[in-house]
């Protein structure tokens, strides 16, 4: 009988613990923010139209100004381009994700040519500029002119976290 009592007297403590923990603590854990869902703040990124054989960058401007996110040295805005089109520059590395990022080829149409899967060549675990390359193998086109665009790597699929720039070019 003395046991029967001692386990009907734990059971009720071991109750009455679920019942205030449940009912005070539950409405701080609601509050808590979802971990599953970025926190990083939205940033437009500007891409700039002019055309020149200067290379093409995005910026993204913050709190402390203009930051070089991607810069774009081969092929130059405007520039002939044939297959296989090599893609140069350097990227920060929060523009990749796995040491990647897409670029797409479009002619003047809006038809997707070629993608491919830029590749760093270093480490891009980091926020300094980090060296890409890729090389773009397209049929003929049946425009003259075309844009290439480089993309963030956006594994989450969350509009809010795309950007990218584009470079016009002439095909040959």
């Amino acid at each position: 009988m003395r046991n029967t009592a001692i386990i009907v007297f734990v059971m009720a403590v071991i109750i009455g613990f679920a019942v205030t923990y449940t009912t005070k603590y539950k409405p701080a854990r609601e509050q808590l923010p979802n971990p599953e869902i970025p926190s990083v703040p939205e940033t437009p990124v500007a891409t700039s139209t002019a055309t020149s054989t200067s290379p093409a960058t995005s910026t993204t401007s913050g709190p402390v100004g203009e930051e070089t996110l991607i810069v774009a040295t081969s092929p130059a805005r405007d520039s002939l381009v044939k297959s296989p089109l090599k893609i140069e520059g350097r990227a920060r590395g929060n523009w990749y994700f796995e040491a990647s990022f897409p670029a797409r080829l479009f002619d003047a149409n809006g038809t997707q040519l070629a993608v491919v899967a830029v590749q760093a060549k270093g480490d891009w675990m980091t926020t300094e500029f980090v060296d890409f390359s890729g090389t773009l193998v397209f049929a003929n086109p049946t425009t003259e002119t075309g844009t290439l665009v480089l993309e963030k790597d956006n594994p989450s699929g969350l509009p809010e976290f795309d950007k990218s720039i584009s470079i016009p070019v002439r095909f040959k």
